[in-house]
């Protein structure tokens, strides 16, 4: 027959319940008998002291860690920041920039204005001040506002302050077109007025920045630094308007051959006012 075990024989005693249930109130009630105590004078319970020297230190590195992200945050905002205000300083530097290239430029253009303005008559000639209204550097041409209506024919030179700039060539009623003076296709009467008595001759654009200078006889005087004018052998182009000075000397006398290069007084790309003696 088998024998079934018995559910009772191993259950707790209800004796051992309420001695459990006795112990935890008596301690109970002497932690906080001594936890009062402890606040009577002011002082820290052994209890409670044990708990923060176990929990102290991690609080204290949770505390940095949250601080150290609030500040990495932080941080990061700032740099954000910084990128930004650099941005727009680097704006305003560029504007600022511009606004002095746009004043020089102008600056420029009103001292060039005066100084044509004031330019000396040639006798039996005068001076017409215009802008330049287009500029055509690869192939050597400009053109001006002004035409037949006011007085401009072909071959009439254009000047700056600083000497000889074009050489007009079409004519329409209130425009012309003007060719540089570095174009290969000019051609200028042009002397040497550093020698007693002046070497002469013809020049004609070389490049867009050098121009070559002939001479008529090729046992003249000329050297490097002497500065070449106009002649005035031509129909249009009074003597004494400055060109350039001499670069270089190419002497061949096998060939009865002299040249000079020369450096052109005006500087191309800047002329923006310019004025065509009539």
């Amino acid at each position: 027959m088998r024998k079934y075990a018995d559910p009772t024989r191993n259950a707790p005693s209800p004796w051992r319940w309420v001695a459990g249930i006795i112990i935890l109130v008596v301690i109970a009630g002497t932690l906080g008998k001594i936890q009062s105590d402890a606040r009577v004078v002011n002082r820290l319970d052994p209890v409670s002291h044990a708990v923060q020297t176990v929990c102290g230190p991690i609080s204290r590195l949770a505390a940095g860690v949250v601080q150290g992200l609030g500040n990495f945050r932080s941080g990061f905002a700032d740099v954000r920041l910084l990128e930004a205000d650099n941005r727009a300083l680097r704006a305003e530097v560029a504007a600022m920039s511009m606004y002095t290239e746009q004043v020089t430029r102008l600056n420029r253009e009103v001292d060039t204005l005066r100084q044509l303005q004031n330019l000396p008559s040639i006798p039996g000639k005068s001076n017409l001040v215009t802008e330049v209204s287009g500029y055509f550097p690869d192939v050597n041409r400009i053109s001006l506002p002004v035409g037949q209506a006011e007085g401009v024919r072909a071959g009439m030179p254009v000047t700056t302050p600083a000497g000889l700039f074009a050489i007009v060539q079409t004519v329409d009623k209130h425009s012309s077109q003007a060719l540089l003076l570095t174009s290969p296709s000019v051609k200028v009467g042009a002397m040497d007025i550093s020698r007693n008595p002046p070497s002469t001759g013809f020049l004609k654009g070389q490049d867009s920045q050098t121009l070559s200078f002939t001479l008529f006889e090729p046992k003249s005087q000329i050297s490097l630094g002497d500065l070449i004018v106009t002649s005035g052998f031509g129909e249009h182009i009074p003597r004494g308007i400055v060109i350039g000075s001499v670069i270089a000397v190419d002497d061949n006398p096998e060939l009865g051959l002299k040249r000079a290069q020369v450096d052109p007084a005006v500087e191309i790309g800047e002329v923006r006012e310019v004025s065509v003696v009539r």
